[in-house]
């Protein structure tokens, strides 16, 4: 009993031109970020990634930030090309788009951090029952609240973080619609700082 074994060696040449850029601005105690990259020429022309943030600081301890975040690119190149003993494929896809826009609460007294993201994604490209690439043609949309908090006293920590999402295909997109992680150690520096000694627990669900 055998089974052949198939041996691809590929060799390739290709060359990109990529324009890259970032601007910074204050604008009183507040801040305004973008960068982003376009490819006019080559393998990935127009490929291009693009992001946006304003950062506000409402006082010393707190800080909110909203942006917008643009990206089209072509697809891994496992879902392009595959060869194996029992996968093979090679498949042409569009090139997936995400839209994404985000906003930020920080507090620093309080160790709080919370997130909320909303994407719009086109030509979502995932592996089907199959586990052979597919692309999902109509726009997806997924939204997510994201939530840390850290507590300590001495050297006592209490991490938790919860994660809150929805999906507008749950049979593309298979995530559980929430996830929860806390963890409760002890943690201490002895011998001068030559040794870190942490001890505790980890919950997940």
């Amino acid at each position: 009993y055998g089974a052949d074994t198939v041996h691809v060696r590929r060799r390739e040449k290709f060359q990109n031109i990529r324009l890259k850029g970032r601007l910074r601005m204050e604008i009183g105690q507040h801040q305004f970020r973008t960068r982003g990259q376009y490819f006019p020429a080559g393998r990935y022309q127009g490929d291009f990634k693009w992001r946006g943030a304003l950062h506000i600081s409402l006082d010393s301890v707190q800080q909110v930030q909203a942006g917008y975040r643009a990206q089209r690119r072509q697809p891994d190149f496992l879902y392009k090309q595959m060869q194996s003993n029992h996968l093979s494929w090679s498949s042409s896809l569009d090139r997936p788009i995400v839209n994404q826009v985000f906003g930020m609460y920080q507090h620093q007294t309080l160790n709080l951090n919370a997130r909320l993201t909303y994407n719009l994604m086109n030509n979502f490209t995932y592996y089907d029952e199959n586990i052979e690439p597919s692309q999902q043609k109509a726009p997806l949309n997924t939204i997510a609240l994201n939530l840390k908090h850290r507590f300590q006293v001495g050297p006592f920590y209490w991490h938790n973080k919860l994660l809150l999402q929805e999906f507008s295909n749950p049979d593309i997109v298979r995530m559980p619609n929430w996830l929860y992680r806390s963890s409760l150690y002890y943690k201490q520096s002895l011998f001068d700082d030559n040794l870190l000694l942490s001890a505790g627990l980890d919950f997940r669900y």
